[in-house]
């Protein structure tokens, strides 16, 4: 987190801050240096903040949701993708059209799709594609815009009456979260009732980390693989063994980007994705023919004992989020009977919330887990109690910068 005063140039207060932006985006412009541009957006935002009347905050609340729901709009009707494929800027009239849509209501929608960058207006009703146009019809991005409007924002917003209805009190019951509340069922019930819903949640998890470094370029990998729990070495001639479980992988984006670097890191063994039957099936697609034959697939039900034993590493990805502490526990105690004390460890990537002075971003976060599935992101310390309770020890919390997530690593006692 940076204050606005970073925007200070040697150490002088400038009499027009904006001008202090200014300089340091055209900086930002030329030597693309990431850490800059994640301080430029912080202090972006908390000038934004500071110059925010108490009286606008009212309209700025108001305001917040129709953007997600313009852009949903202008992606199912079509509109996006006609623009995207235009050569030249497209009219209102024109997408109204070909879509047989009302150009009142086409209008009406593009204004919000514009004022959120995601296209360019070069005259009144006339548009044109940016990248962002190009970036957002994509399948992952599509379907995490999608998600948000269909499941994730009407479930938030039942929040407040489901914390009143349950005394502003904690609970672990699926059944006493907003999401049940709104749909009358569980999201993995929904899921199954509706399989589109089911891909595009996992089309948007495939892209839930885009725009970040990846773990893999933030973490040493190769160091906490090739060094055992409790001392010792890898044996880099054991090939016959498995390096990794992919434990509710979801389609195996993730398991492919770390096959693809797996002869780079020169770590021996194979490669293992998990998940329920209905997703592992489209796995291979994403997945891709020449990883596919380094990748076993299987189906696995994270509530039951884990059938591959002694692996180096059993990765989970954005999976405990989704499940209350008694949940958790349950989940890591079924892994507990597959581990090789010497060998074996338990590598989570997850959020580590700080105890204060947290980003909308964390807080979002968190409080979605609330309203889908009573559970949570959790603390340093929540992840001490979970390791502890589940007969583990929690080995080391590595932050990955440029984003919230962490590594999170437990090992056998």
């Amino acid at each position: 987190m940076w204050p606005v005063s970073w925007l200070q140039t040697n150490g002088e207060t400038s009499q027009d801050p904006t001008q202090d932006i200014i300089r340091k985006v055209d900086a930002y412009k030329i030597n693309k240096n990431e850490e800059t541009r994640l301080r430029l957006q912080q202090a972006a935002s908390d000038l934004f903040y500071e110059l925010e009347r108490p009286e606008e905050i009212k309209l700025r609340l108001v305001a917040q949701p129709f953007a997600q729901i313009t852009i949903a709009i202008a992606l199912e009707a079509g509109w996006l993708d006609l623009i995207a494929a235009a050569s030249a800027p497209v009219t209102a009239e024109a997408l109204a059209k070909a879509t047989k849509s009302s150009a009142d209501i086409v209008q009406r929608v593009m204004h919000g799709v514009v004022d959120s960058k995601i296209v360019k207006e070069t005259a009144p009703y006339t548009y044109e594609a940016t990248d962002k146009t190009r970036h957002v019809i994509q399948p992952g991005p599509r379907g995490y815009i999608l998600m948000c409007v269909k499941i994730l924002t009407p479930t938030s917003c039942t929040l407040s009456d489901t914390l009143k209805k349950n005394g502003y009190h904690t609970t672990k019951d699926l059944e006493d979260c907003a999401f049940h509340d709104h749909f009358g069922m569980t999201p993995w019930e929904k899921q199954k009732h509706e399989p589109e819903l089911a891909d595009i949640f996992n089309q948007m998890m495939r892209v839930h980390l885009d725009g970040r470094p990846h773990w893999l370029n933030g973490f040493d990998i190769k160091g906490c693989l090739s060094s055992l729990p409790h001392g010792g070495q890898l044996d880099m001639t054991d090939k016959s063994s498995v390096l990794m479980v992919d434990v509710g992988g979801g389609y195996g984006e993730d398991l492919s980007r770390f096959a693809a670097r797996k002869a780079e890191l020169e770590l021996p063994g194979q490669l293992v994705l998990q998940d329920q039957p209905h997703v592992v099936a489209k796995s291979e697609q994403v997945i891709g023919s020449s990883n596919a034959k380094l990748i076993q697939i299987t189906d696995h039900d994270l509530f039951k004992e884990q059938p591959v034993k002694g692996a180096r590493a059993y990765y989970f990805r954005k999976v405990f989020h989704d499940w209350s502490d008694d949940k958790a526990v349950e989940i890591l105690q079924n892994i507990k009977p597959a581990m090789d004390r010497n060998k074996s460890s338990v590598l989570i990537l997850e959020i580590a919330m700080p105890s204060q002075e947290v980003p909308l971003y964390v807080v979002s976060a968190d409080l979605l887990m609330l309203s889908q599935c009573s559970a949570r992101q959790r603390t340093v310390a929540h992840w001490q109690t979970l390791s502890e309770s589940a007969g583990l020890k929690l080995k080391g919390i590595t932050p990955i910068m440029g984003g919230p997530e962490s590594v999170i690593e437990m090992i056998l006692p």
